[in-house]
């Protein structure tokens, strides 16, 4: 896998000379889509650097055990922040991965319609150089499909998590510090009798107000009336490893797992 955003020894921590280069004040900023229309070339530049060159990341563990529910039929959707796609690599069908933060999987110009497959983004990507448009005559920049920061999220996001919530009979949140929203308020969409299931190195967005607020993103795990939150600390591939064992699912987890790789 990619190391995480937020657990000290990922993108977001590992580019202070990006932002010495270019004189960026931090990572959101590099990330944005202003700083983006202003100039392309620090956002190419990280492209080229970090996301490609970890194309060598495999799926673990936890990446296999969603596609495992889903070849058991019960995966409603995978809803992901991460833009790696990952998930992919293992096999889940794609209607049922949402990429809230899109993907590098296409592209598009800045100025006009024209679009752009995964493996021309990629050359324009990796030959260092900022990619235009050769479709229009305004000289629009090739923008990778993922959110940044300062786009809103796709229509179809809203569209999927409204038709998706009601449907939810367990919620498994994995690996995230639920700090960016939306997205961070889907354990708060689900009906209030949904079990939802945090695998974590830590409880995140906990309640210590001890009013079960049903309207925050938070967690209600150390309420005495909690009836539907568990905490499953430590590394995911671990926690994954413990429920599929729990469940009978241990052998055809790792089978899949090396079958795969």
């Amino acid at each position: 896998g990619i190391n995480a955003e937020y657990g000290g020894t990922g993108v977001y921590d590992n580019m202070q000379c990006y932002l010495d280069k270019y004189n960026v004040d931090n990572a959101m900023e590099l990330f944005s889509y202003t700083l983006f229309h202003e100039d392309p070339v620090p956002f190419y530049s990280l492209c080229k650097d970090v996301k490609y060159p970890a194309e060598t990341a495999k799926p673990t563990l936890a990446h296999y055990f969603i596609r495992l529910l889903s070849d058991k039929g019960v995966l409603l959707r995978n809803y992901t922040q991460n833009i790696d796609m990952l998930q992919s690599k293992t096999g889940i069908p794609d209607e049922k991965v949402f990429e809230v933060h899109g993907s590098f999987r296409s592209g598009w110009c800045t100025k006009c319609p024209a679009t752009y497959t995964e493996e021309e983004l990629k050359e324009y990507i990796m030959s260092g150089e900022v990619g235009y448009c050769t479709d229009c005559e305004e000289g629009g920049v090739i923008k990778p499909g993922i959110v940044m920061f300062g786009e809103p999220l796709p229509n179809s996001y809203i569209c999927k998590i409204s038709g998706d919530e009601g449907k939810c009979d367990l919620l498994i949140v994995m690996g995230t510090s639920l700090s960016v929203g939306p997205v961070n308020q889907i354990p708060n969409s689900v009906p209030p009798s949904t079990p939802r299931l945090l695998m974590n190195m830590e409880k995140v967005c906990i309640d210590e107000s001890k009013k079960m607020n049903l309207n925050a993103p938070l967690f209600f795990f150390d309420h005495p009336d909690n009836k539907t939150d568990v905490f499953m600390g430590g590394p995911v591939d671990e926690s994954v490893k413990v429920l599929a064992e729990k469940v009978g699912w241990l052998e055809e987890l790792l089978a899949l797992q090396n079958e795969m790789s």
